[in-house]
């Protein structure tokens, strides 16, 4: 019983926009018409800045790290350590020169350690960076105790 009368009240429905599909389809046309008339005035904000507030501590350390690397691209870094959030592993990266001061390698001893998968690294602008505990841990497996 009750499909019956959804069938018969939709009946009536499509009796009536039949009537009137004309007027139906000028409105639907003329909003269509009016949205793209419209996009001309859309404005989109993408700047990062628009999304805190003054003095935020996200805006602070994204101008930190635009200092640091030269840029706001943000990356992952795979490093493998114990603690992730020591202040030495979170803030301390050295570029390529001095990664190899400190370990005493050439620049083809490097690049083999970072292909090889020892030692983890990340590239901004083609400028490699290493964290520092990456750098301690290279060090402290390759220490030895003299007699």
């Amino acid at each position: 019983m009750k499909i019956e009368l959804i069938n018969k009240k939709f009946g009536s429905y499509a009796k009536r926009l039949l009537k009137v599909r004309w007027l139906a389809l000028l409105v639907f046309a003329l909003a269509i018409a009016g949205g793209i008339a419209g996009l001309k005035h859309l404005v989109v904000e993408t700047s990062f800045d628009n999304y805190f507030v003054e003095g935020d501590p996200m805006l602070i350390k994204t101008d930190e790290f635009k200092s640091h690397f030269g840029n706001d691209y943000f990356i992952g870094v795979l490093t493998e350590c114990d603690n992730h959030f020591t202040p030495r592993s979170l803030d301390d990266w050295v570029d390529n020169n001095v990664a190899q001061s400190m370990l005493r390698l050439g620049t083809r001893s490097l690049q083999t350690m970072r292909s090889s998968g020892k030692i983890g690294y990340s590239i901004i602008d083609g400028k490699v960076f290493y964290p520092m505990s990456e750098i301690d841990r290279i060090l402290i497996q390759s220490y030895t105790k003299d007699g």
